[in-house]
């Protein structure tokens, strides 16, 4: 699924998602817990991204899916579903 995407949206401005004020300025008025998953073989970007929103968002939480890569829930289904399950058992 991945390979069949052309990358538009890295090389063009999508007029349909952008935000103003942008929404990295924003984060700590999410006041929901947040589960933040990332996979350990994406790229340094994502983990940046990560990073981030860990820091900035309050009550939030970082799991890194080990194997897993840029879309976690489709190459380690079982151990997503498992952090997502628990995360929500304890929020």
């Amino acid at each position: 699924m991945y390979s069949d995407y052309s990358g538009w949206h890295y090389v063009n401005t999508d007029p349909c998602h952008s935000s103003d004020p942008p929404a990295i300025g924003r984060l700590q008025e999410i006041k929901v817990p947040t589960l933040i998953i990332v996979g350990e073989t994406d790229s340094r970007d994502s983990h940046r991204i990560a990073t981030i929103l860990k820091k900035k968002i309050r009550n939030s939480k970082r799991m890194t899916i080990k194997g897993a890569g840029h879309l976690p829930s489709m190459s380690a289904p079982s151990e997503f579903n498992e952090a997502v399950l628990s995360f929500l058992a304890n929020v």
